[in-house]
């Protein structure tokens, strides 16, 4: 999976906290606190939002000095979390914007599934706005046609969020959209629409 994300850092009172604040769900990142330890500093880092890999649960630390942690992000939808440090040095908190996957969206089953003659214009095929695939969103959509659901080509000039029909189909076809957020490069496809014709009347 490629991941494209905003890293940062938090400075303060000789404390260093760096790591991404742009992160995909369900992926694993790491966090660096670095700082002027000596023998007494402790270092307790907390999450929301996401699980750390190496405790199993939210917080770990508090005795010592913890150098990093691994946390892999929420995927249950929610789009924000934060992790905080707390230190003998200062605390600092570093918010995290938590992208879902890129979701192409589902077609509306009324069109997805017609069935035609060769005189008969197919209704448009609708299919809601793409979700998720990063921080930053530019969706760019594009319409696939197959007629075997398999071997796929790009629609010409069908760049739109639906796909409408002006024309009969003179044999079954199978259509598709794939949406790409332009920032991520995220890009996934919608279910697909299989309009059937029936060529026998």
């Amino acid at each position: 999976m490629l991941v494209l994300c905003a890293c940062g850092s938090v400075k303060g009172q000789g404390l260093l906290v760096s790591g991404p604040s742009c992160v995909s769900a369900g992926a694993t990142y790491m966090y660096t606190v670095s700082g002027h330890w000596d023998s007494s500093s402790t270092v307790k880092v907390c999450v929301t939002g996401g699980t750390l890999i190496d405790s199993g649960g939210a917080c770990a630390g508090g005795s010592g000095i913890l150098s990093f942690v691994r946390v892999v992000w929420d995927s249950s939808g929610i789009t924000s979390g934060s992790l905080a440090v707390t230190t003998s040095l200062g605390d600092t908190t570093i918010a995290v914007n938590i992208a879902q996957p890129l979701s192409s969206g589902v077609m509306d089953s009324l069109t997805a599934n017609q069935t035609l003659d060769t005189a008969t214009t197919p209704a448009t095929l609708t299919c809601p706005s793409a979700t998720g695939g990063g921080c930053s969103i530019a969706y760019q959509y594009q319409w696939q046609l197959s007629y075997d659901n398999v071997i796929w080509q790009n629609l010409s000039g069908a760049t739109s969020a639906q796909l409408p029909f002006s024309w009969p189909l003179s044999q079954t076809s199978y259509y598709r959209r794939v949406t790409i957020n332009t920032v991520s490069n995220a890009f996934g496809y919608s279910n697909v629409a299989m309009l059937f014709v029936n060529t026998t009347q």
